[in-house]
């Protein structure tokens, strides 16, 4: 008897994790923003590092080429940035370097949490505009698959989901402050511009002509002043 259950255990671990490794689908991984994203008119490209392939006799992984498309699309989607461009003709470039992807064994709740560098930069200016790392968490459970290598590769897109969608987020956020610092001086710039204006009609302004006095009978003196006199008849 105690064999029959050894055996039906057995057969019962050997489904949950038979099956080969897949490796993770950018279209799983694309994000969505929950709040409104600052949209730029600027142009971005990406470049994706620190990611693995999968083999079959391996786990699921996440490869660059996958997570840089997800991270591509996704931007795109949000708005963040008016283009997103392959390689060197951008404004912006944004580098994303996988720094960790830790992954359970085994286990009927699986548990994937994921860390990723971001630096944006402008390469034309030679500076770097923002940095961060960003960790994301998420659990794939038996609801949503029943094989446990289906289970992991959903726990792998999930994290990087959640990792991309908040990174657009710190981004945007990131921008917004820049933008808000800017605006005083544009004000600024606004008023001086004002004051030059003003003085220089001041400057150019034609002169107010002086009035005449009158007599009570509304005739000018000053015109009258010009008519010779007439010899008196009497």
């Amino acid at each position: 008897m105690r064999s029959a259950f050894t055996w039906i255990g057995a057969a019962a671990l050997a489904a949950l994790v038979a099956g080969c490794a897949t490796p993770s689908k950018h279209e799983a991984m694309l994000a969505t923003p929950a709040g409104e994203v600052h949209k730029s008119r600027e142009s971005v490209s990406v470049q994706v590092a620190g990611g693995k392939e999968t083999s079959a006799a391996g786990t699921s992984q996440i490869s660059d080429a996958a997570f840089a498309a997800a991270l591509r699309e996704s931007i795109q989607k949000s708005g963040l940035f008016a283009k997103v461009v392959e390689g060197s003709d951008s404004r912006y470039r944004l580098e994303a370097f996988i720094g960790q992807l830790s992954q359970p064994l085994f286990g009927f709740d699986m548990t994937v949490t994921m860390e990723v560098s971001y630096t944006l930069t402008e390469p034309s200016a030679q500076k770097k505009v923002w940095q961060q790392s960003v960790s994301s968490v998420h659990t794939a459970t038996m609801g949503d698959a029943f094989a446990g290598v289906t289970r992991l590769r959903l726990a792998n897109e999930g994290a990087a989901r959640r990792n991309i969608e908040q990174a657009i987020e710190a981004m945007s956020k990131a921008r917004v402050r820049v933008v808000s610092r800017l605006r005083p001086l544009r004000q600024a710039f606004a008023v001086s511009c004002g004051r030059q204006v003003r003085r220089i009609e001041k400057t150019h302004a034609q002169p107010k002509l002086q009035s005449v006095p009158t007599r009570s009978d509304g005739v000018r003196h000053a015109s009258l002043a010009r008519r010779p006199r007439l010899p008196s008849t009497t």
